[in-house]
């Protein structure tokens, strides 16, 4: 059944695609879980590195550097 766009199960449709997916999961070989563990814990932290790291130290050096000079202005410490 289809409500405004949204699939709408019962809780036995649900509690077997649950079902489903979690015997597909155990049938995977051990390596490959172990990858697809690593790669989901990984790359919200690469992420998280780039956006947390990245932007303040973008921002710092506009604001130590870059704000308020016009084209000819000398170079802070030049």
């Amino acid at each position: 059944m289809e409500i405004f766009g949204f699939d709408a199960y019962s809780p036995r449709e649900i509690a077997g695609r649950v079902r489903d997916a979690c015997v597909a999961k155990a049938r995977l070989p051990l390596l490959c879980l172990w990858m697809l563990g690593m790669l989901g814990i990984l790359a919200p932290v690469v992420a998280g590195k780039f956006v947390g790291g990245g932007v303040p130290v973008a921002l710092v050096c506009w604001v130590i550097y870059l704000r308020g000079r016009r084209p000819g202005d000398e170079a802070p410490g030049a």
